[in-house]
């Protein structure tokens, strides 16, 4: 079973009053979407900074789509910012 399948089957299942089950899906949760991330870091950011004209542009473009992406939100707009000013 995938990471992916895993995370449907969990949220589907979750019950509201179980703290342990919500704590699991809060893992769960976390580990998906720091798969996004690295997924992120390795596709979109070199297409981002090959087709720009400067690493500022190419962070400005990253950044749209960081800021709108619940995988990045999850770390909070400052650990986001902090992460898209150390890119080179």
């Amino acid at each position: 079973m995938t990471l992916r399948e895993l995370h449907r089957a969990a949220v589907r299942n979750v019950s509201a009053n179980s703290p342990k089950e919500n704590a699991w899906i809060r893992w769960l949760t976390g580990m998906w979407y720091a798969r996004c991330r690295k997924l992120d870091m390795e596709l979109l950011w070199p297409s981002c900074l090959s087709q720009a004209c400067d690493l500022d542009h190419a962070k400005a473009a990253f950044a749209v789509h960081a800021f709108n992406d619940p995988a990045w939100m999850f770390l909070g707009r400052a650990a986001v910012h902090e992460c898209i000013e150390g890119l080179k």
